[in-house]
């Protein structure tokens, strides 16, 4: 699953949807927050969401769920 985080829906974004897509299982999650811009990677560990990967500017680079490089700039 993957977010972009908006002034909007910031609260809806960082608390409800993370306990709306644990339920089922969703294994992994992927937050970008375009003010900053960071990238935040959870994965599930125990029906919680658990910070894996956190990059603000520059790349991020995953190999889980699946290789990908994400290009932060503002």
């Amino acid at each position: 699953m993957g977010e972009v985080l908006s002034p909007a829906s910031r609260f809806v974004d960082l608390v409800w949807k993370r306990k709306l897509y644990a339920v089922p299982g969703v294994p992994f999650s992927l937050l970008v927050d375009p003010t900053g811009p960071v990238a935040t990677v959870f994965e599930l560990e125990g029906g919680e969401y658990v910070e894996t990967a956190r990059r603000e500017a520059g790349v991020l680079k995953l190999e889980r769920p699946f290789p990908v490089t994400i290009e932060l700039s503002p």
